[in-house]
């Protein structure tokens, strides 16, 4: 049991979810200043549609 409960320990504490950060909207992008309203869809196949609006000002 000791050795099940170190395993899980050594587990958790190794643990460190690999996110990697992913700019959909980026100021200037497009000749956009910034972004609003972001919106993302996510279709039946499983593909994501993202949406925003994008201000000059």
């Amino acid at each position: 049991m000791r050795l099940f409960l170190a395993f899980l320990f050594f587990v958790f504490v190794n643990y460190s979810p690999s996110q990697e950060l992913n700019y959909v909207f980026k100021s200037g992008d497009f000749g956009y200043k910034c972004f609003r309203i972001p919106t993302i869809i996510k279709s039946n196949s499983g593909l994501l549609l993202a949406f925003a609006e994008g201000r000059k000002n």
